[in-house]
């Protein structure tokens, strides 16, 4: 018997058979979910603050108790500044989104492909170096608070700060 030409049964006609109506809202429903994928705003917000809060806001108290008074509007000034920056990058791939198909998927790089479309593959490689150099100077700021942090935790081993640098 050769199985390759039996034709292939589907489960919905196994279990049940469908009517016209039944068939049209799930194509409906299969429709809406395929343009739902991708987060939502409140949880993609949920991971920026997340990202932002594990290393601004650790230098944060100590940032505005030198800046003193003038610290809390300044604070302010950049949360404005960070949130119309945010919304201007949500816009940017909205737009780039309905006028190019390639990018309604999941995109490895958002920003660069913004800058590309923007203003071509200068500011792509451009935006891409400074997406590199600011997660390497996020990684350093991290190293240095973990290296604080054993430094205070293991005060009495006598290993100086810099050794604990040195050992990551």
């Amino acid at each position: 018997m050769d199985w390759d030409k039996l034709p292939v049964l589907q489960m919905d006609y196994i279990l049940h058979t469908d009517t016209e109506e039944d068939k049209e809202k799930k194509e409906d429903e299969n429709h809406a979910s395929d343009e739902r994928k991708g987060l939502s705003l409140w949880l993609a917000s949920v991971f920026i603050v997340g990202q932002m809060a594990g290393s601004g806001v650790l230098a944060l108290p100590d940032a505005l108790l030198q800046a003193g008074w003038s610290g809390i509007p300044l604070l302010i000034f950049c949360c404005v500044n960070s949130l119309y920056a945010g919304i201007c990058l949500g816009r940017s791939w909205s737009i780039l989104e309905e006028r190019y198909d390639e990018y309604k998927g999941k995109i490895r790089y958002p920003y660069p492909a913004i800058a590309y479309r923007a203003f071509g593959k200068r500011m792509q490689y451009f935006v891409s170096f400074c997406i590199d150099v600011n997660l390497f100077g996020v990684s350093i700021v991290f190293l240095l608070l973990s290296s604080q942090l054993i430094t205070s935790v293991a005060k009495e081993s006598g290993v100086a700060f810099c050794y604990w640098i040195s050992s990551y």
